[in-house]
């Protein structure tokens, strides 16, 4: 299993941008995206193995944004922050998938193909008070869950 952490402010990948130069469409992406993407690559350069991974491949990654100003404001009495410090759900801009693209471009050079990834566990969280934002990530091989087998066989033989 490989397990890293990339502190750096999460980008959502953008929308596909279009061109068209003399008689020639072209698709790119947004000059922020490939900063981004090129930014989390050399970051994860380093847990990277040094020959791609193959089959089937289990991706879990958890996105931390940055804490909105005022969320937790410093008392003028005290001196600290007040409410909950503590990490909690991001159910604004922008869309997990999203976030979740970008991740997957920028580390491309962890397996031979994208399509490698059948299982994909994405959460967004905002960061606790204190904590940097970035990615959280695991990567590990998508074999069978003790279980799983069983469970399909009995699947079959009630659908049956």
């Amino acid at each position: 299993m490989i397990h890293f952490r990339l502190s750096l402010t999460p980008h959502a990948q953008g929308r596909p941008r279009t061109a068209v130069r003399g008689k020639i469409a072209t698709i790119y992406k947004d000059s922020k995206s490939r900063v981004h993407e090129a930014t989390v690559a050399s970051m994860a350069a380093q847990y990277c193995p040094a020959v791609p991974l193959t089959g089937p491949l289990r991706v879990r990654l958890l996105v931390i944004t940055l804490r909105p100003v005022g969320v937790n404001p410093i008392s003028k009495r005290t001196g600290q922050p007040t409410g909950d410090l503590a990490r909690y759900w991001n159910a604004k801009r922008s869309d997990v998938d999203n976030y979740a693209k970008a991740a997957l471009d920028a580390l491309s050079a962890f397996w031979v193909d994208d399509c490698q990834v059948v299982d994909l566990h994405a959460q967004k969280v905002v960061a606790a008070w204190g904590e940097s934002p970035g990615f959280e990530v695991w990567i590990d091989a998508a074999g069978l869950e003790p279980g799983e087998l069983a469970d399909a066989v009995a699947l079959a033989e009630r659908i049956m």
